[in-house]
């Protein structure tokens, strides 16, 4: 008796120690992924996947030594170093399809925005969704993830998104860099498109001009007020811009690097705060019909 209560007290104790030095997951491969467990909580953390399939779909529960682990987490280890925080990819290989279970309440973006291409969220899980394969949050008011390699370049916006994807998708948008058309749902309420670049309900502020939108060159609709942050990427595909006398505000992230500029002012408006770079060329007090005589003159267009 004495020596098994002695065994119980050394248990309590080393139980103890484990339970407040937080070290108390433990990591198993089951099937192709990789879990660590909390035996406290009984929860589990998808850490990575071992390998790529057509789909993935990933388990609400996990058992081990006889315990029902649920699956609420996916986040990978950090491999960032001193101050930079940075997680691993969730599997070396592309994703085609991810199935996330109703039991995930957490997702660290940085795992998976790298290596998935499309997202399923089961339709009972209370806090994310799906649409057209990009991850939202459950009402799909938010953007919160798009697969940087997805097969398919064109983005389509549902009608109930009113946050500003730029704003809430990681580096500034950046994720969509090889989007070339962006589509609003014409029943939205918050944003509008035309000829695939994403903006305001109203066209009074130009949201977002896709990455890699074949163009040669871009006129600013006359209806834009304001060119809002990062809705012109740094490095696009045209090299020539038009912007009108109606817009009277340029976000200060603007950078028409490598490009030519043609303003319908006769000068830079204070508001106008864009960066010019050595390799930006700018022309004040060109009319539309001018830009328009230049472009057919230097490309042969009707």
């Amino acid at each position: 008796m004495k020596k098994f209560l002695s065994i119980v007290l050394v248990a309590t104790i080393v139980l103890s120690i484990l339970t407040v030095g937080n070290v108390l997951d433990i990591r198993v491969k089951k099937d192709n992924f990789y879990f660590d467990l909390n035996i406290v909580t009984q929860t589990a953390i998808l850490k990575g996947v071992e390998e790529s399939k057509p789909v993935v779909e990933i388990p609400g529960h996990v058992f081990h030594w006889g315990i029902d682990f649920t699956v609420t987490t996916i986040r990978t280890d950090e491999v960032g170093i001193w101050d930079s925080r940075e997680y691993a990819q969730l599997c070396m290989e592309n994703i085609p399809l991810l199935k996330i279970p109703s039991t995930v309440a957490f997702i660290e973006r940085d795992s998976v925005r790298n290596c998935v291409e499309n997202f399923e969220v089961s339709e009972r899980n209370l806090f994310f969704s799906h649409y057209d394969g990009v991850l939202y949050n459950k009402d799909l008011s938010k953007m919160l993830c798009y697969g940087r390699f997805r097969s398919s370049t064109v983005l389509n916006i549902p009608k109930e998104t009113r946050h500003n994807p730029v704003e809430t998708l990681p580096v500034n948008g950046g994720d969509l860099c090889y989007v070339t058309e962006i589509i609003a749902h014409p029943e939205s309420q918050y944003f509008s498109s035309v000829d695939g670049v994403l903006f305001s309900k109203d066209g009074s502020e130009l949201v977002k001009y896709p990455t890699k939108k074949q163009d040669l060159y871009y006129i600013v609709p006359s209806t834009v007020r304001k060119i809002t942050r990062y809705a012109i990427p740094k490095f696009g595909e045209f090299s020539y811009v038009y912007i009108p006398a109606t817009v009277v505000e340029i976000d200060e992230t603007i950078n028409f690097i490598s490009r030519t500029v043609y303003c319908e002012v006769p000068e830079l408006p204070k508001d106008w705060a864009f960066h010019q770079s050595v390799s930006t060329i700018v022309f004040f007090d060109v009319t539309e019909q001018r830009f328009l005589d230049e472009m057919k003159e230097l490309y042969g267009e009707e």
